[in-house]
């Protein structure tokens, strides 16, 4: 895709004959393009289990800052179970979207089954949201109560169906 610039590096010819067209035909000057860059997708998976409870609210204001300054924005939290909350940070406020968010979530501040948590990712989500070369973000301190059953192909398969996997720990 490309969008009209005025120091672009491709001829514009249909934008150089509209000019011409107002002016009676005449070109008087080459109007130019260039490639339109398009930011891939960003899924931001959170462990928001007991010893992140410190570090949650802080995650969940930079997750709604991302959701609602990019398109293309997809978040989930996990503790023992994955849950999709995209749709919860969409809106302007907030307060109000972090409420609903913890409305949602039953399992705030509980365990982390991180492998299996990550398998219903791979299962249940990687083909809806992974596409056209995702990048991922993963936010988790590492302590999982399952003695990280699975972790491994789990991290791996993910690894392979997005474009780039970014692990963060606050720790």
């Amino acid at each position: 895709r490309t969008r009209s610039a005025a120091l672009g590096r491709y001829p514009d010819w249909r934008g150089t004959m509209r000019q011409a067209m107002r002016h009676g035909g005449e070109v008087r000057s080459l109007a130019m393009k260039e490639r339109r860059t398009r930011w891939p997708s960003l899924i931001a998976l959170c462990d928001i289990s007991g010893s992140m409870a410190r570090y949650s609210e802080m995650l969940l204001h930079f997750l709604h800052a991302l959701t609602n300054d990019r398109d293309r924005v997809h978040a989930f939290l996990f503790g023992t179970r994955l849950s999709n909350v995209t749709r919860y940070l969409r809106q302007s406020d907030p307060d109000a979207a972090l409420d609903n968010v913890a409305d949602q979530v039953e399992d705030w501040a509980g365990g982390t089954r991180i492998g299996a948590c990550l398998h219903d990712f791979n299962r249940d989500w990687s083909r809806r949201v992974l596409a056209q070369g995702a990048v991922v973000i993963l936010i988790s301190d590492g302590l999982d109560r399952d003695a990280a059953d699975g972790l491994e192909a789990q991290i791996e398969r993910l690894h392979k169906s997005c474009r780039r996997l970014i692990r963060l720990n606050p720790l």
